[in-house]
């Protein structure tokens, strides 16, 4: 059962990875089009912030690989709920700015 349920939320990952890569690419090429100054350092902070959680998700990613069975359950579940967080950051940013 839990193989299932580690399957699944890597196939939810894997999709939530390819939505924050476009979310990433799309806000970086409009950053230069916004005029306010203050939504300007907002929107560059969340993009700084998503490129520390991909250097964090390829650690983590590691540290799943290396682990027991018996470990590796919880950590894929926190490795898909901050992907989940930061999809939903920038996507909020996304529709406040672009929309």
């Amino acid at each position: 059962m839990s193989t299932i349920f580690v399957t699944l939320m890597t196939i939810i990952f894997i999709g939530e990875s390819f939505w924050e890569f476009r979310l990433f690419t799309f806000l970086t090429s409009q950053l230069p089009m916004i005029r306010s100054e203050r939504e300007r350092q907002q929107l560059s902070m969340a993009l700084k912030l998503d490129r520390r959680w991909n250097w964090g998700s390829w650690i983590l990613i590691f540290i799943i690989f290396v682990t027991p069975s018996a470990v590796y359950l919880p950590l894929v579940s926190l490795l898909c709920l901050f992907e989940t967080l930061m999809v939903m950051r920038m996507d909020r940013l996304k529709r406040q700015y672009f929309s």
